[in-house]
C-alpha cells in the first residue's frame, strides 16, 4: 500500500487492480495533534470509490513515469535522491 517513505514515492499514481480507477483511498492511523500517519491497518486494503468495495491496489507505471520525467525536466536529474 502507498507509503511516501522516501521521495521515489511521491507522486506515484495507486489505481485499483480491479477496474483500474484512481479514485482509491486508503485508512491510516494519524496523530490528531501532529497530523502524522503512524501506520496503516494490518489488512493492507484500499477502498475503491468506483467499486464500492475494499480492494487491492498497484501503480499505474504509464501515469508514473509520466510523472517522474515531468518531475525531473522540473527539477533536474536528482530524482529520489
Amino acid at each position: 500500500m502507498p507509503k511516501y517513505e522516501n521521495s521515489n514515492d511521491v507522486g506515484k499514481n495507486w489505481i485499483c487492480k480491479d477496474c483500474g480507477s484512481d479514485d482509491v483511498q486508503q485508512e491510516a492511523w494519524v496523530n490528531i495533534n501532529t497530523s502524522e500517519i503512524d501506520g496503516y491497518p494490518e489488512h493492507n486494503k484500499a477502498w475503491c470509490c468506483d467499486c464500492s468495495d475494499h480492494v487491492l491496489v498497484g501503480l499505474d507505471n504509464e501515469v508514473y513515469e509520466q510523472q517522474k520525467t515531468e518531475y525531473i525536466e522540473i527539477n533536474g536529474a536528482n530524482y529520489g535522491q
